[in-house]
């Protein structure tokens, strides 16, 4: 899908579920529609801060997109990262962040998400409980910091 075409979608959202499009909302939704990594409040804040943004204006935009189902919060050790939720097409999310260096890392590898697939279905199925998505953060050191 066409950059633009996101943004203008998110922007739907937002004014579907009563929120006006502020200059900060406009501008973190770009952030976050640009991103290629998983960001905590004080990323995007440092993106942002000389358009005289605030943290606690950051910290209410994300409320609001996480509340509208545009991002998704991702704890991971005390801290929470925020990813675009709504373009993902995927329910099945499998993180890595390296205790070394921070980096995070997203696993999409088929085999993998098949396995995770049929685990989901064994819980289903054995507990009839019905899964709607899977977040996975494992930890550890990553190949380049092992170096």
């Amino acid at each position: 899908m066409d950059h633009n075409q996101k943004i203008l979608d998110i922007e739907k959202i937002l004014k579907d579920n009563g929120y006006k499009l502020t200059g900060s909302r406009k501008l973190m939704i770009k952030i976050f529609v640009d991103s290629k990594i998983h960001m905590r409040p004080d990323d995007v804040y440092q993106l942002l801060r000389n358009d005289r943004i605030s943290l606690p204006t950051v910290y209410r935009n994300i409320e609001i997109f996480k509340e509208t189902g545009v991002i998704k919060e991702l704890p991971i050790q005390n801290e929470r990262y925020y990813e675009l939720e709504i373009y993902s097409g995927k329910k099945m999310h499998i993180h890595f962040q390296c205790q070394s260096c921070g980096i995070i890392k997203e696993y999409s590898d088929l085999e993998l998400i098949k396995m995770m697939i049929a685990e989901r279905d064994f819980i289903e199925t054995n507990h009839g409980d019905r899964i709607d998505d899977v977040t996975i953060v494992m930890s550890g050191t990553c190949k380049i910091c092992l170096k």
